[in-house]
């Protein structure tokens, strides 16, 4: 199988390449296995367009938080950008455009306590 989510530009010389020369190998490694995601969807999917990568990113945020997303979007970003695909490239998600973690609090239907402090007698 193939390692290339734009055809021609396979995903191991991208991680072998001038550009990732500079990351620690735990960015590598994680890139990698960002890329080896997007490269699964991709092929389930079709070929990347600025509407499947927000399919991607919206069923990434159905596992992932606000961080791991955007880990996800940087190494598909740094990956189109090697591909000159500069129309491939994604905004990161932004805090509070991640579905909240906890459920709200039920409702007691007590009244919540005021302070006395500056009341009038």
């Amino acid at each position: 199988m193939k390692d290339e989510i734009l055809p021609g530009y396979s995903i191991s010389e991208f991680l072998r390449s001038t550009v990732s020369n500079r990351w620690d190998p735990s960015t590598r490694h994680g890139y990698s296995n960002c890329l080896q995601d997007l490269l699964a969807f991709a092929q389930q999917n079709g070929t990347p367009t600025p509407q499947l990568l927000a399919a991607w990113q919206a069923h990434l945020r159905q596992t992932y938080g606000r961080t791991a997303l955007n880990v996800h979007i940087a190494a598909a970003n740094n990956y189109f950008r090697w591909c000159e695909r500069p129309d491939l490239i994604s905004a990161h998600a932004k805090p509070g455009a991640e579905p909240a973690q906890h459920p709200p609090r039920p409702d007691t239907g007590r009244i919540p306590q005021t302070s006395s402090h500056g009341a009038q007698p």
